[in-house]
């Protein structure tokens, strides 16, 4: 079964272009492997995302409350100094870039051969990955208490990521997009 897998994950990956579609298909059979081969825990972050592909919503997810925390993290800083919060500001999830370095290890371990890591090729990849999280919330645990929701949302472009948090001690809704600017590790925050 696993020759079977790595087959398919081979195949989707090997389109010339992409679709949301193709990245459900690939996130279930990468789940499917983590699974068959208990390999979760080795791959948490990977396993993570694929699950939260999956669902339309998840809380029950200790990779996806640490984002969660870390969010919550961002809030109560800018709150100490009375600023508007840059919840963009240091975290790396935005980007998705423990997710590639996991996908990417995954891939390696079983030979599949990609381009993921070319950057054009990323940030499609991405687009569409988020694209299928848009809407799916992460709720909560009792941990994150001032988190009442976060989300993504469509982005305005291509090479941008939206999202939404919803805090429960602001009666605002803060709403952020960061634009990726190819060839640059520099970020646009709004």
């Amino acid at each position: 079964m696993e020759d079977v897998l790595i087959d398919k994950i081979k195949k989707t990956l090997g389109k010339s272009s992409m679709e949301e579609s193709d990245i459900v298909y690939l996130t279930v059979k990468i789940r499917k492997l983590l699974y068959k081969l208990n390999l979760n825990s080795e791959y948490k972050t990977l396993k993570s995302y694929c699950d939260w592909a999956l669902h339309d919503r998840i809380s029950k997810n200790k990779t996806c409350q640490e984002i969660l925390g870390e969010v919550e993290k961002q809030y109560k800083k800018a709150k100490t100094g009375n600023n508007f919060p840059d919840l963009a500001l240091g975290i790396r999830f935005y980007e998705l870039e423990e997710f590639k370095a996991e996908l990417n290890l995954f891939l390696n371990r079983f030979e599949v051969q990609h381009n993921l890591l070319d950057e054009k090729t990323w940030i499609n990849f991405r687009r569409l990955f988020v694209e299928n999280l848009t809407d799916c919330p992460i709720e909560p645990s009792r941990k994150n208490k001032l988190i009442e929701k976060f989300v993504f949302k469509t982005p305005s472009t291509d090479n941008s990521i939206s999202f939404e948090v919803k805090f429960s001690d602001n009666p605002t809704t803060f709403n952020g997009e960061i634009s990726f600017i190819l060839n640059n590790q520099n970020l646009a925050r709004s």
